[in-house]
């Protein structure tokens, strides 16, 4: 996937400090997410983007399982790993 991204023009920023993260979030970035989940029947990995910020500060993925716009209500989720993925221009 980065091959391809990177040869449109997209930027791949990993070991960006958590902490700067939403900064990056609410520059317009996207984040690949890893995120692991804790199912009663044990762990389960999952992979998303993050396109947003909520006002109560939750992220807004664009999920292939949740659905677009959707911020996992009800889901109990720990962010395993990530990378920023900065568009042509920003």
């Amino acid at each position: 996937m980065n091959d391809v991204l990177t040869a449109n023009g997209f930027e791949i920023e990993r070991g960006v400090p958590r902490n700067k993260l939403n900064d990056y979030i609410k520059a317009g970035n996207l984040v690949y997410a890893g995120l692991q989940f804790n199912p009663p029947d044990g762990k389960v990995t999952h992979n998303t983007l993050i396109t947003g910020i909520t006002s109560d500060g939750q992220y807004i993925f664009n999920d292939p399982y949740y659905g677009a716009n959707t911020t996992l209500p009800g889901v109990k989720w720990k962010m395993i790993g990530y990378e920023v993925i900065i568009p042509p221009g920003i």
